[in-house]
């Protein structure tokens, strides 16, 4: 792609995002003015075969781009946003645009707080609408049903529970040798609300549970398999902002504070070699959490 200078692709960028969360490798591939990303021109979209965006950063394009000028449009993660999100893109698509929307419709979809909302389907993405619409045998629709990244345990377990055992570990990368693969953990504790600072919910239980589980693999890491220790490839997964700062701060006391925690958004597609994830609540919450629903990415 270097060589070729048609091919280069241009990295469009939210003019006021920090150039330091960008690696300098991305930025060769950017355009910035006074150390600042900039929004481009007319003339410099009409330069580039490939242009990259983010979904909602795609409308700094389609301000300026003539209407079926890209002969493909792609979009990944696509069941994760609105389908209004994804008109602002799709609104570039002319007659002759092949139009690819990427994604796995049981992942994590679009959040939609509104009763009435969900009423009216609103939290329902397009590729998971367009999943319902047409039969698994149509020339419209491709499924990838190869994991190469899962151990099988795993993935076994998530084929039968929600895709009809259509899912197959391929590659089987080396689980822990002493710990199982998939494992649950009982944290017997109280789900407390921090009204203070009106982020949600924490349970010192579970938080307490997770620290003794990462120092647990620290003691136990196996670098014949895994290489040597990383903290960046252990995540922690909690809904709530007000969880994960309790976990981060509990965490980085003792000495653990490159380990991932994160909401389910925010670490779809990263490959960890052990991952924890928390429910927050007690059983006697359960039912009126929406995030402990039948999706898949939340195991």
């Amino acid at each position: 792609m270097e060589g070729n200078k048609d091919t280069k692709p241009l990295r469009v960028y939210y003019e006021k995002r920090w150039p330091e969360s960008v690696s300098q490798i991305v930025q060769k591939y950017c355009l910035m003015k006074y150390k600042a990303f900039r929004q481009p021109t007319k003339e410099e979209i009409d330069e580039h075969r490939i242009i990259i965006t983010t979904l909602r950063s795609s409308k700094l394009v389609s301000r300026l781009a003539s209407k079926g000028i890209f002969t493909h449009i792609m979009l990944d993660e696509a069941a994760q946003v609105l389908e209004t999100e994804l008109l602002i893109p799709l609104s570039l698509a002319g007659p002759g645009t092949k139009v690819v929307l990427a994604g796995d419709p049981m992942q994590i979809g679009p959040e939609v707080y509104s009763k009435l909302g969900r009423k009216e389907n609103f939290n329902v993405s397009m590729l998971e609408r367009l999943d319902l619409t047409y039969a698994f045998n149509t020339q419209y629709k491709v499924k990838l049903c190869q994991n190469y990244r899962t151990t099988s345990a795993i993935i076994d377990f998530m084929s039968e529970l929600f895709y009809d055992c259509q899912l197959e570990a391929t590659e089987n990368p080396p689980p822990h040798p002493d710990v199982h693969a998939l494992a649950f953990y009982v944290a017997r504790g109280e789900d407390a609300s921090l009204e203070i600072m009106n982020d949600g919910y924490y349970n010192v239980a579970e938080v307490k549970e997770i620290v003794e589980r990462v120092e647990e693999l620290k003691r136990t890491w196996p670098e014949r398999h895994w290489g040597r220790y990383d903290q960046s490839k252990i995540c922690v997964i909690a809904p709530y902002r007000a969880q994960i700062l309790y976990l981060r701060s509990e965490l980085k006391e003792r000495g653990f504070s490159k380990v991932n925690v994160e909401r389910v958004n925010n670490v779809q597609g990263k490959y960890m070699y052990a991952s924890y994830r928390e429910n927050v609540w007690d059983y006697s919450g359960v039912s009126d959490v929406s995030l402990l629903s039948g999706y898949p990415s939340l195991i």
